[in-house]
């Protein structure tokens, strides 16, 4: 039997598809979603926040069109 938790989770893994099509790992642990992306150490600071809102906005958009939000 299905509860409420294991459905959540069913629903959200496909969260990670912008996240690894934009080159990010995924972090999953429940409800709660992370990323990470090492960068070289002379990459610039706005190229990192560029790529950073980048991805922040994909998470949105899939958010928007899957009726979720996110803190």
């Amino acid at each position: 039997m299905l509860n409420d938790c294991t459905l959540w989770n069913i629903f959200f893994s496909d969260v990670t598809i912008p996240i690894v099509h934009l080159h990010f790992k995924p972090r999953l642990y429940a409800d709660d979603l992370s990323s990470t992306k090492e960068y070289p150490a002379d990459t610039p600071t706005q190229t990192i926040l560029n790529k950073i809102n980048t991805l922040q906005s994909a998470i949105h958009t899939w958010g928007h069109n899957n009726r979720v939000t996110f803190d």
